[in-house]
């Protein structure tokens, strides 16, 4: 048997060789970025259409048309004995089909018109489907206020391929009330000029050779132009067309049918109408901000983008995001002030213990009939003043409280510090997961509409019901809803990240990937893998972390502050009573400045002198004023001290708390890893099983659904973990992603060593 089998395939070989006729194939096509495809898909059509048949097709000759024009291209392949077939893959056809020759055959898949059937030699295949300009005009009047068109043709077009194909496109636009200017693309500059200043866009059938000038002045003019063509999707300066890659398909395998039955069974070549075109429209992002075009969401919505215009966008990366943030944040910059205002405190009050000069001036005036007053009569007596405090323990208190009050200063600027990053690094996390829900929704929703157009074809052949294509249409209209909120949520995001940063609101960025972020923290996916619930570590780390957070608490700092001021100013209070307050006073004294001595004055005093002292003061009794003070003192010491034992059970809570939630969130992001993988991979299968019959559109629904929600879970779950990270370390009250790569392997030791990995 094993000897037989060798046998039998070549003789099987031997048999197609001998007997198989070959087939010569002569393709023309487009320079254009479908051309590959178009040549695929008729291969692969060929090849499938005469599988059983004694005849095998094979491609000898690949001409395109831009090297020599349509005709000349057709002519060197009829000049070829090997060429049984030609194939043109274009919109256009010859000057005159009567011409072609009658020993070969000739397919024209790409047709937009009918033509008449009795004009066409029988060894000719002419493919073409209905062209629909509804929804086109549709389209156009969502962008402008239109009311008259230019349709922009290739000359061919207008005399080769009938002037009937013009008539017919001018009563499709009339139909929809929408005048038409018709311009060939060999007419000049200025016909082309004139004719585009009576129109508010521009249609173009086919483009191609001539069409590139239309296309510039059309731009030029900044009007909305649409082209009908197999291969514009691609095409960089028309602002709407069409992708046709569907109806390719549908056309190569409809050429290469009919070829078959030409050449198998002697049929006359068809013409072939198959339909409506399966058409996806595009929207040119470059083009339109090229021409200032900025259509809604729901419009982009409706058909496809390319080109997308992305303006250029300055990469901040979280780290950079953080620093920005530390040094222009206008709430950072107040505490930072605040400090400022704290030293000068500290300044001025201690400025009372220095040497004060004052100078001082008393005007006496004395009726002249007042003769036993011994004094100047009409004089100022005047002196300057220096004073030295010698000691005062409420001047030294005072001091002493506002360098407290500073270090609280310093403890608040650092709390804002803190509290900055955080909400710096939690909106940069928010703005990254919205990013990746918005590509996650938009491929729902492009399965959604591929659906949608799959259950619409369904319907048109009988094979689905209309509830079908109602259900996908509100699933398309939820889908839509959802994308257009997500992108909102990301603008106020931004937003709120920008006024952060001090920077215009409207500002957008190209932002850091979540992998490289994730290697910024030290708790992360690998620590996370090595805890274990219920060991000693476990609770060693717990307490590690409440310890840390009341160590790092500014808050606590500044209680502990507010405790030594009134400790301060409870011994204060209590030395009053005890501790003078001592001043050394120096006068030096001038009087009567005005004149010497007055007619009643009593001459012997000298006019300048100098007179020193020592002043003490010292309260006995002041009433009951020390003694309630210090009652006051130590009720405000008690509530201080309480505060601070409050505080320090909610830090350890939020600790624990925060903790717990991030070991859930890890889980999670295990969990719903696998759910997303899983549910992707029923997604693909339930979607070809509804694109064969084979499950209801309430199955299809119910995939993308699950596929949908388990992709979002995932993403957020990864984000949430860190997240969840970030808020950790803010009441931990020290960040892994402000310190070095060094610094954080410390970290990453430190914590490993305390649960035992």
């Amino acid at each position: 048997m094993k000897k037989i089998l060798p046998f039998l395939l070549c003789m099987v070989f031997i048999f197609n060789t001998v007997y198989s006729k070959e087939l010569g194939i002569g393709i023309i096509l487009n320079e254009s970025p479908v051309s590959n495809e178009l040549e695929f898909q008729l291969k692969k059509e060929l090849t499938s259409n005469f599988a059983g048949t004694d005849y095998t097709p094979k491609v000898i000759k690949i001409v395109y048309e831009e090297n020599m024009g349509l005709d000349k291209a057709i002519s060197s392949l009829e000049k070829n004995p090997k060429v049984d077939a030609i194939f043109i893959m274009s919109f256009e056809v010859p000057k005159d089909i009567k011409t072609l020759n009658k020993n070969k055959f000739y397919s024209f898949p790409l047709g937009f018109f009918p033509v008449n059937e009795e004009k066409l030699p029988s060894n000719v295949n002419y493919v073409y489907g209905d062209l629909n300009l509804k929804e086109d005009i549709l389209l156009l009047k969502e962008l402008t206020d239109l009311k008259r068109v230019a349709l922009a043709m290739p000359d061919g077009v207008s005399s080769r391929v009938h002037e009937n194909h013009k008539k017919l496109l001018k009563k499709m636009f009339n139909d929809q009330g929408i005048g038409l200017e018709v311009i060939n693309y060999t007419d000049s500059d200025e016909q082309i000029n004139n004719a585009l200043d009576n129109v508010q866009a521009v249609y173009l059938l086919s483009y191609g050779e001539g069409s590139n000038k239309v296309l510039n002045l059309a731009n030029s003019k900044k009007l909305p132009t649409l082209s009908v063509d197999f291969s514009s999707h691609m095409n960089k300066q028309t602002l709407l067309g069409y992708d046709l890659t569907d109806e390719i398909k549908r056309r190569a395998r409809a050429a290469a049918l009919n070829y078959m039955t030409y050449t198998t069974e002697q049929e006359r070549g068809m013409i072939s109408n198959i339909g409506d075109i399966r058409k996806n429209i595009f929207f040119n992002m470059g083009v339109a901000h090229q021409i200032e075009y900025y259509p809604s969401l729901v419009f982009l919505q409706q058909i496809s983008t390319i080109n997308e215009y992305k303006k250029p966008k300055m990469r901040l990366s979280m780290r950079e995001a953080i620093d920005r943030s530390l040094t222009s944040n206008p709430t950072v910059l107040s505490s930072i002030q605040d400090i400022q205002s704290g030293i000068y405190n500290v300044k001025v009050t201690n400025s009372a213990r220095l040497p004060q000069i004052t100078a001082n001036a008393n005007y006496n005036g004395v009726e002249r009939k007042a003769a036993n007053v011994l004094t100047p009569q009409n004089s100022v007596d005047s002196y300057l003043q220096l004073s030295q405090v010698l000691f005062s323990d409420q001047l030294n208190a005072n001091v002493y409280i506002q360098k407290i009050a500073l270090d609280n200063n310093r403890a608040q600027s650092k709390q804002e510090e803190l509290n900055t990053i955080y909400y710096v690094a939690s909106t940069y996390l928010n703005i990254l997961q919205l990013k990746a829900q918005i590509k996650i929704q938009k491929s729902n929703y492009a399965l959604v509409k591929q659906s949608l157009n799959v259950a619409q074809i369904n319907y048109k052949v009988g094979s689905g019901g209309v509830q079908d294509v109602y259900r996908l249409e509100a699933s398309l209209a939820q889908a839509l809803s959802d994308i257009a909120s997500a992108e909102g949520e990301m603008k106020v995001q931004e937003a709120y990240l920008n006024n952060l940063l001090n920077y215009p609101v409207n500002r957008s960025y190209e932002y850091e990937d979540l992998a490289s972020i994730a290697k910024t923290f030290s708790i992360e996916k690998d620590f996370l893998q090595k805890y274990a619930y219920g060991s000693k570590g476990t609770e060693a780390l717990l307490q590690f972390l409440i310890n840390g957070s009341i160590k790092n608490s500014q808050s606590v700092r500044q209680l502990d502050n507010s405790l030594k001021i009134t400790d301060r100013k409870v011994l204060a209070n209590s030395r009053e009573r005890y501790l003078p307050v001592v001043q050394a006073v120096g006068n030096y004294n001038k009087n009567n400045i005005i004149t010497p001595w007055g007619a009643n004055t009593d001459a012997l005093g000298e006019a300048e002198y100098w007179q020193a002292g020592i002043s003490v003061q010292l309260p006995l009794i002041k009433g009951g004023e020390i003694m309630q003070t210090d009652n006051l003192l130590k009720s405000q010491k008690r509530s201080l001290e309480y505060q601070k034992a409050a505080y320090e059970n909610q830090l350890a809570q939020l600790i624990s708390q925060t903790f717990t939630t991030l070991l859930t969130d890890y889980v999670q992001t295990y969990t719903t890893e696998i759910s997303a993988t899983a549910a992707e991979k029923n997604l693909k299968i339930v979607t070809n099983l509804y694109a064969e019959g084979s499950v209801t559109i309430t199955d299809l629904l119910d995939a993308q659904t699950t596929a949908l929600t388990s992709q979002l879970n995932n993403v957020i779950s990864n984000y949430s973990l860190l997240n969840s990270t970030v808020k950790l370390e803010n009441i931990y009250g020290e960040y892994s992603i402000t310190k070095s790569v060094a610094e954080r392997e410390q970290m990453v030791r430190n914590l490993k060593s305390i649960i035992g990995n």
